[in-house]
């Protein structure tokens, strides 16, 4: 065999490799995002290929809000914000208030029962 296509073998070994770990790894996102979708009532949105978990949430004034979940930092019940039950802070230092309750909020936001896979920890925002 020549060296160019040794060469040209080695490659397609490596880039075939690396490809093949990729591909496992968008697999196993693909199928986490896919059990929260399913679990929730959420939107999608497909910018630039990828989707973002969206949730629907009730504002204190009792207009519905949308949240991307990916923003969230914590949630809390100890708000000072009148008629929300519970406070989302967001990656923007900013907060949000809504009238779900934290167990309701979470059962949104968290992987269903059955979405872990290979023993992996639960995914912490």
């Amino acid at each position: 065999m020549s060296r160019k296509a040794a060469a040209a073998l080695a490659v397609l070994l490596v880039l075939g490799t690396a490809s093949a770990v990729r591909a496992d790894a968008d697999d196993r996102i693909a199928a986490s995002r896919l059990a929260v979708e399913r679990s929730a009532p959420l939107c999608r949105d497909g910018i630039a290929g990828r989707s973002r978990i969206w949730i629907k949430l009730t504002e204190p004034g009792g207009k519905l809000i949308h949240i991307n979940v990916e923003h969230v930092t914590s949630v809390r019940s100890d708000t000072q914000i009148p008629g929300a039950r519970a406070q989302l802070d967001l990656t923007s230092g900013k907060f949000q208030g809504v009238q779900e309750t934290i167990d309701e909020i979470m059962a949104l936001i968290s992987p269903a029962p059955g979405a872990r896979e290979n023993g992996e920890a639960d995914a912490v925002l």
